[in-house]
């Protein structure tokens, strides 16, 4: 059995957007690979600029999420688009997963 890696690692992206979306599922189950440090903290800067932000409980206003976990999350954005989910770095650590797999799990035609 073969497959292609691409389109693998473009169903993984999907399933990470489905399963971050917390209005579609009770818990969250999505695999969380996190953005740099400077990523997140860039993120939280744009949060606490924005009228949405509740600094007492660092949330966000608008979708209740707590942002020092929200602003981490590669799979994550802004619902109010002032920043977006990081695919390329998702799609990196989904990379590094799957070799980890493919050297654990033999593929065979």
């Amino acid at each position: 059995m073969t497959y292609d890696k691409e389109k693998l690692l473009d169903l993984f992206w999907e399933f990470n957007l489905y399963f971050t979306d917390h209005s579609k599922i009770a818990s969250p189950g999505s695999i969380n690979f996190a953005v740099s440090p400077e990523t997140a903290e860039k993120r939280m800067e744009i949060c606490r600029g924005c009228d949405q932000f509740d600094p007492k409980r660092l949330d966000c206003k608008r979708c209740g999420c707590y942002l020092p976990n929200k602003t981490e999350d590669t799979g994550e954005s802004c619902p109010i688009d002032r920043w977006g989910a990081d695919k390329e770095g998702w799609l990196s650590g989904a990379k590094e997963l799957l070799e980890k797999i493919e050297n654990h799990v033999p593929v065979t035609d």
